[in-house]
């Protein structure tokens, strides 16, 4: 059963939905940017969902998080205390938060797909790695390094080695998924999450779709529900926003 959340839009507030940042200590005009968009969605956000893939890697030690971020994750901070209701996916690259961003920022932290209504509107929301048929060998993967027993082993390594072993895994992964960009026009032969989409049986669907992980913009109609996804941020610079109306933003 898919978790399901009511929205409750004030008068002249949104919904504001991100993803595919990969934020890295070594790259700060990023997160500069990042921060000048979030001041920006200050002014009229109530709920922001952070789709997954925000952070490059992120591993919590009981006393250690990974160095950098400091200024997203006070901006983050400063949303939370003005009341804009924060939710973090996890992605196949930052799955490993504990308690820091629940206890410190009053962050819900979800790892599984959610379901939003509004009104007669409903979403289906989540970093989207995983779905659709086939892929088994990264849906392997993906339950083993989630597991309490990796986590735990991982968590043994000093972080002086853990964390640089962990950004070259990262930057080998998402590489591999970067393929195409010199050619955006050019799509894989088995999109899994648009196979996830076709597939899903009727009674079951939902509106709209909006997914990350792919690092591909996509916005169509499938089976008379419209899938989005705003992509890999360094690639397009798109972000999201619901207001009663769905608006694909760029910022530049």
């Amino acid at each position: 059963m898919i978790p399901s959340i009511d929205i409750h839009l004030k008068a002249q507030k949104a919904c504001y939905f991100l993803s595919d940042l990969h934020l890295h200590p070594s790259a700060p005009n990023k997160e500069k940017e990042i921060v000048q968009l979030l001041d920006h969605l200050k002014n009229d956000a109530q709920y922001l969902f952070l789709l997954g893939d925000i952070f490059e890697f992120w591993f919590e030690y009981r006393y250690t998080i990974p160095r950098g971020f400091t200024r997203f994750l006070g901006k983050l901070a400063e949303l939370s205390d003005d009341g804009v209701e924060i939710h973090f996916f996890h992605g196949n690259h930052d799955m490993w938060t504990k308690h820091y961003f629940t206890e410190e920022l009053k962050v819900k932290i979800w790892n599984s797909l959610i379901h939003l209504q509004h009104g007669n509107l409903r979403f289906e929301i989540g970093h989207g790695d995983a779905l659709g048929p086939g892929d088994f060998g990264y849906k392997i993967f993906k339950k083993i390094i989630r597991s309490p027993i990796s986590s735990s082993l991982f968590s043994c390594l000093p972080s002086a080695i853990s964390f640089p072993l962990a950004y070259a895994f990262s930057k080998q992964s998402r590489h591999s998924n970067e393929k195409y960009k010199n050619n955006l026009t050019k799509v894989r032969k088995q999109e899994f999450i648009i196979e996830y989409i076709k597939h899903i049986p009727p009674k079951q669907r939902v509106d709209v779709y909006i997914f990350g992980h792919r690092h591909r913009f996509f916005d169509l109609y499938i089976n008379n529900s419209r899938y989005i996804n705003p992509g890999y941020w360094d690639f397009e610079k798109k972000y999201i926003k619901y207001d009663g109306e769905i608006h694909i933003l760029k910022w530049s």
